[in-house]
């Protein structure tokens, strides 16, 4: 962060998707963490990209937690949202389709 510049939502959004889609789970929850510590809301985007770090390392219960959090928070959560735990589920052999 450079002195002036304010992360907000979006641009934590943008920096979680890349750590996602380059397999960097571990600092994609972490930008989840910076978040919460920043008091930025997180979004359903955030939500989203979350639960797909969890699937990467198989965090099945964070995922649903994340889940519980993203209701509790947004009554707009998406079939997106869902349908991405219940893959995190599955690929932890925790749900059989």
């Amino acid at each position: 962060q450079k002195e002036g510049l304010e992360p907000t939502t979006v641009t934590l959004n943008a920096a979680l998707s890349v750590s996602v889609r380059q397999g960097r789970w571990q600092e994609a929850l972490a930008f989840g963490q910076r978040l919460r510590k920043r008091s930025i809301a997180p979004s359903e985007v955030t939500y989203g990209e979350l639960i797909s770090a969890c699937k990467e390392s198989r965090q099945w219960q964070m995922a649903l937690s994340l889940v519980e959090a993203s209701l509790a928070e947004d009554s707009t959560t998406s079939v997106t949202t869902f349908n991405i735990a219940i893959s995190v589920c599955e690929s932890s052999g925790k749900l059989e389709l």
